[in-house]
């Protein structure tokens, strides 16, 4: 394909995740990282960089939107906060220290298997069970690491620990308002240490950035106009499918 075309279809793609985000919360990470290895060729830090700066820019003006709407839970947020922002931190920087082609060689198979847990998790409707009241900020911290390492699973996993955290009563909106904002500043920590690392490709930036904020947006407006578990579940089943196929991919 010529640059053009790779241009167009990149576009389109922040258009596509932007709005998947929008209206459930999760799919950035674990839709865009994939895509920019396994479709566009590129290198499993460059994508996980960049689309960690991705996640944080729409996700940031989207959550804008919910907290005006009163639908964030910000004393859980906070709590989580404090155990994901410095576990985001110190593990770019781990990670940064160990940087080697060994490393490199499993970061595909790492984003592999974040994938599959968040689509899994996605497929899941029912609420999570737990004899104890977990620690926000332990589930924090394991968040944070995880985002860092892979850009996947801030909106997947993050809501699978928002559904042991917050009322079983709690609408889906609220929930999902409550996951994009957990969701930004660890995003933006991570993506800043990437950053920092020379991995984040801004071309790249600002040919999905644009139009996944149109597609959030718009997704954000249909939110509450369409089943919110059926949505969740489709998008569950391809993101399984394509931790297969990078799985695959990625064997001898």
């Amino acid at each position: 394909m010529e640059f053009h075309d790779i241009s167009m279809w990149l576009m389109a793609t922040g258009f596509i995740v932007g709005a998947i985000v929008g209206a459930t919360g999760v799919g950035g990470g674990a839709l865009m990282t994939p895509m920019l290895i396994s479709i566009f060729g590129y290198s499993p830090a460059v994508a996980i960089a960049t689309d960690l700066l991705f996640a944080a820019f729409i996700k940031g003006l989207i959550s804008l939107r919910s907290a005006k709407l009163r639908e964030v839970d910000w004393p859980i947020v906070t709590k989580i906060w404090l155990g994901a922002l410095p576990a985001a931190m110190l593990s770019v920087l781990a990670l940064r220290g160990l940087v080697s082609a060994e490393v490199l060689d499993l970061l595909p198979v790492l984003v592999a298997v974040m994938i599959g847990f968040s689509g899994y998790s996605m497929l899941r409707s029912m609420p999570v069970g737990l004899k104890r009241a977990p620690h926000a900020s332990s589930l924090g911290a394991i968040l944070g690491t995880l985002v860092s390492l892979t850009s996947v699973g801030a909106g997947a996993l993050g809501m699978v620990f928002l559904r042991a955290l917050m009322k079983p009563n709690v609408t889906m909106s609220s929930m999902v308002a409550t996951d994009l904002a957990v969701a930004v500043p660890i995003a933006l920590v991570a993506g800043a240490a990437h950053f920092a690392g020379g991995f984040f490709d801004s071309q790249l930036f600002l040919l999905i950035a644009p139009t996944g904020l149109v597609g959030a947006f718009l997704g954000a407006r249909v939110r509450n106009k369409v089943e919110g578990q059926m949505l969740r579940s489709f998008v569950g089943g391809i993101l399984v499918f394509a931790a297969l196929g990078m799985i695959m991919k990625a064997l001898p």
